[in-house]
């Protein structure tokens, strides 16, 4: 495979950072193994750094929040502010099993450009309140996959 250079750094489709490690759920499917690993949380300074470090040879065209699940992360919104003004790249997305997003406020959504949304029957996550995420995407102009 032969990869794109842009402006001296490689082209790729997405990178991800893992913002926490540990989840509210535990799946035993986890591709992260979240529900074995015990809570990490990076901090906004080492999330600054690792960015910082990644824009010198890196070029992805989205950046990915993760984990675990990054809306334990108690200073989610900064993280956010963090990414985007790190200006790694153009699209800022989020994946999320979703139980916090009714705790998230609107400024949330108006600092993403993507949420993915994984919906695991079972898990607490309605119907309803998948709708309800549906709404706030579209009301804020944000992506959503489920």
């Amino acid at each position: 495979m032969r990869y794109e250079i842009h402006g001296g750094r490689l082209l790729t489709w997405a990178l991800e950072a893992h913002i926490v490690d540990h989840c509210n759920l535990r799946c035993a499917h986890c591709c992260t193994l979240s529900p074995e690993l015990p809570v990490r949380i990076t901090s906004v300074a080492e999330l600054a750094r690792d960015l910082e470090r990644a824009a010198r040879v890196l070029a992805p065209r989205t950046l990915k929040l993760t984990g675990g699940e990054p809306l334990l992360h108690p200073e989610v919104l900064a993280c956010l502010d963090t990414a985007r003004a790190s200006g790694i790249a153009d699209t800022l997305s989020v994946t999320t099993n979703g139980l916090r997003l009714d705790h998230m406020p609107d400024t949330f959504f108006e600092k993403i450009d993507r949420l993915t949304l994984s919906w695991y029957p079972g898990a607490g996550l309605s119907a309803d309140r998948v709708a309800r995420v549906r709404d706030r995407c579209r009301a804020h102009g944000v992506s959503l996959t489920v």
